[in-house]
């Protein structure tokens, strides 16, 4: 019960509220608010509290008089759905003078901006599907799948893409899974007459097989591996840490 809901409000703070959906998120009159607990880490701490840096509004030393003190603290942070934070509480703030504890206070508002900055959420929703797609530019992939055929079809044709990690490495990943099934020998990316192209895989005795009409499991198959092996390059920086979600991966 509550699983997609769930699933909706880590999509919203991991977007920072830009995936907000005022018709599907808010509920009554009730102002949408966001509250996040979570313990400070010392690097995102050094971040916001350089050691280099003293004076100002802060009394001695950003860091060595105030950061450091609040190593693995609890922070606890209010957002609106115009992803504004506002401070709430900290539970060692006490340890710092009372001269910097309101400076700290502004300070730590940025604290959940700069935890999220580097996390991704990749979405595999329950209606997926693989279709024939025309040339596009956008490079993007949608939960059910749309934009998979025409970023496969990039990465294979495009110079600014390594054709490998669809003709080598996803073609490796998909054969491991269907081993002792079948053995798929290429990836390959054709288009149709009417302007649309389509993924087709290689099997010996089948040859090409249009992935199109394929069986919703291997559509599946191929929609995750695809997502997890395509999606994070497209960053341009190895992502610390990605949530992937699979709604109703009993489907198949």
């Amino acid at each position: 019960s509550g699983k997609s809901a769930l699933i909706d409000a880590i999509d919203v703070c991991v977007s920072e509220g830009k995936n907000f959906d005022l018709g599907k998120h808010k509920r009554g009159d009730a102002d949408f608010k966001v509250d996040i607990t979570q313990k400070a880490d010392s690097t995102i701490l050094r971040n916001l509290f350089s050691e280099h840096t003293s004076g100002g509004e802060i009394f001695g030393n950003h860091w060595h008089d105030l950061g450091k003190h609040l190593i693995n603290s609890i922070i606890r942070l209010e957002y609106d759905q115009f992803w504004r934070a506002k401070f709430l509480t900290c539970d060692r703030l006490k340890q710092v003078s009372d001269a910097n504890q309101e400076a700290a206070a502004t300070k730590l508002a940025n604290y959940g901006h700069a935890s999220l900055s580097n996390l991704k959420i990749i979405k595999v929703a329950a209606e997926r599907d693989v279709v024939p797609e025309t040339k596009t530019a956008n490079r993007k992939v949608n939960s059910n799948g749309s934009g998979l055929t025409d970023l496969v079809r990039d990465y294979i044709n495009s110079t600014t893409l390594p054709r490998s990690e669809v003709e080598i490495e996803l073609l490796a990943e998909l054969n491991e899974i269907y081993r002792g099934d079948c053995q798929f020998k290429r990836i390959i990316c054709q288009e149709h007459g009417t302007g649309e192209w389509e993924i087709y895989l290689n099997e010996k005795i089948k040859g090409d097989i249009p992935l199109s009409q394929s069986g919703s499991s291997l559509k599946s198959i191929f929609i995750i591996l695809a997502m997890l092996r395509l999606l994070p390059p497209l960053n341009g920086t190895k992502w610390r840490k990605t949530i992937f979600v699979i709604e109703e991966p009993e489907n198949n």
